[in-house]
C-alpha cells in the first residue's frame, strides 16, 4: 500500500474484509517524525467525512476511487496513534492496482514497467502519459476542487493506477486523506459547508486557509509525478526537456476553460489568474455540468 508504516490486518476465518492500519513509527525518516499524531488523525478523518458525503456513483463516474481513512486512535500520553484505512481487497480478472512510483522504479538493471506499458500500447510516450495520467488526473482534480473545494496530493506515492490486462482504465485510487487540503473559497462557491465533520473535528483542523487547487496540482502532479515520469522514460524514449511540464500546462488550461465555459464564465490565456478572479465571487454559483 505504498507505505512502510502500513499493516494489513485481517482474520482469515472471518467474513469481514481486511483493513490497512497506518501505524506510528517512533523514528525520523526523510526529515520527519513518523508518528501518527492527533493533528493528522483529525485531518484524515475530517477529509474522509467530507469526501464520504459525495455520491459514490458520481465519484466512480469521474474515475475517482478512495482509500477512506475512516477512524483513528491516539495514545494520550505519547500522542502517537494509528489510522484505519479501507483497502481494495477484491479484484476482477486481469485487474491490478499499482502505486505510480512502482511503475517508475528501476531495480537490478531492469527497465521501469511504464516503459513496457507504453511500448505495448504502440502510442508515443507523451501521448500515453497524456491519455492515461495527465488528462484523467487533471479532470479528477477539477471535479473535486470545483464541486467540493477539496484537493489531494497527486504525487506518485499517493496515486494508485488501476490496470486491466495491462491497460490503464483511467481510474485511480487516491490515498492519504491527511494530505488532502481544503480550498475554502471554492468550497463556499460550490455551496458546501462543513456540517459533515464528525464530533471533535472542526474546520480549523483541515489545514490552513489558503488557495490549494493550482498550488497542489503544480507541486505534486507536475513537479513531482510529471518530473518522475520524465526521468523514468528519458533513457528509453526521445523526450525533450520540459515536454511533460508544458503538456501539463496545456491540459490544465484546457480543462479549466471547459469547466468555466460550462458555468458561463469568461476565460483568458492565464488560467491561474482566471481561477483567482473566480475565487472573488460573492455568491455560491458553481454546478458541475460535465460527465
Amino acid at each position: 500500500m505504498a507505505s512502510h508504516r502500513t499493516l494489513l490486518v485481517w482474520s482469515p476465518r472471518s467474513r469481514l474484509p481486511p483493513v490497512a492500519v497506518k501505524t506510528s513509527v517512533n523514528i525520523w525518516i526523510g526529515g520527519l517524525n513518523r508518528n501518527v499524531r492527533l493533528k493528522e488523525i483529525r485531518r484524515s478523518v475530517g477529509i474522509s467525512s467530507l469526501l464520504g458525503a459525495i455520491s459514490k456513483a458520481a465519484l466512480v463516474r469521474q474515475g475517482i476511487l478512495l482509500l477512506d481513512d475512516y477512524v483513528g486512535l491516539v495514545h494520550k500520553q505519547t500522542n502517537a496513534g494509528l489510522l484505519a484505512r479501507d483497502i481494495p481487497w477484491k479484484l476482477g480478472a486481469g485487474e491490478e492496482i499499482v502505486p505510480v512510483f512502482s511503475l517508475l522504479a528501476s531495480s537490478n538493471g531492469r527497465r521501469p514497467r511504464i516503459v513496457d506499458l507504453i511500448r505495448s500500447s504502440r502510442l508515443e510516450p507523451t501521448v500515453w502519459v497524456d491519455r492515461f495520467i495527465f488528462t484523467p488526473l487533471v479532470y479528477q482534480a477539477y471535479f473535486l476542487g470545483m464541486t467540493e473545494g477539496i484537493v489531494g496530493e497527486m504525487h506518485e506515492q499517493n496515486i494508485l493506477m488501476e490496470l486491466r490486462n495491462g491497460i490503464p482504465t483511467r481510474r485511480f485510487w487516491h490515498r492519504d486523506m491527511g494530505g488532502f487540503g481544503v480550498d475554502r473559497d471554492l468550497r463556499r462557491l460550490a455551496g458546501k459547508d462543513f456540517e459533515q465533520l464528525p464530533a471533535g473535528v472542526h474546520e480549523r483542523h483541515l489545514g490552513p486557509n489558503v488557495p490549494v487547487l493550482h498550488r497542489s496540482l503544480r507541486m505534486y502532479l507536475k513537479e513531482s509525478m510529471g518530473y518522475a515520469v520524465e526521468q523514468a522514460l528519458r533513457n528509453y524514449f526521445e523526450i525533450q526537456p520540459d515536454t511533460l511540464a508544458e503538456l501539463y500546462n496545456v491540459r490544465v488550461s484546457e480543462v479549466q476553460k471547459v469547466v468555466f465555459s460550462a458555468a458561463g464564465m469568461r476565460t483568458t490565456r492565464d488560467f491561474e489568474k482566471d481561477l483567482e478572479r473566480y475565487r472573488t465571487r460573492k455568491k455560491p454559483s458553481f454546478v458541475w455540468r460535465l460527465n
